[in-house]
C-alpha cells in the first residue's frame, strides 16, 4: 500500500508528525510514504520535482491532503 501525503511546506511540522503516526501507530513502512518535506521519504536527489510527485500521486493507493490556510495559499498545492 503507498500512501501519498499532499502538504504546503510551511506545514512540516504536522506532515511530520502525521508520518510519524502511521509509522509508529498503524505500523506502515516508511518506503510506502511520500511527504516531499520530510527526509527519507521525499523526492531522490537529481530528480524533476514536478514529474516525481505525479508519479507518486498516480502510484498512491492513499492520498491524504493536510489541508491548511497555508495549503489554500499555494497554487502548487492547490494545483
Amino acid at each position: 500500500m503507498n500512501i501519498f501525503i499532499s502538504h504546503s511546506e510551511k506545514d512540516k511540522v504536522i506532515a511530520d508528525a502525521f508520518v510519524d503516526l502511521l509509522v509508529i501507530g498503524a505500523n506502515i513502512n516508511k518506503s510506502n510514504i511520500f511527504c516531499s518535506s520530510r527526509s527519507g521519504t521525499g523526492i531522490e536527489k537529481g530528480e524533476d520535482f514536478v514529474l516525481y510527485i505525479g508519479d507518486k500521486l498516480k502510484n498512491s493507493d492513499i492520498v491524504f491532503v493536510l489541508f491548511s490556510q497555508y495549503f489554500i495559499e499555494s497554487e502548487f498545492c492547490i494545483a
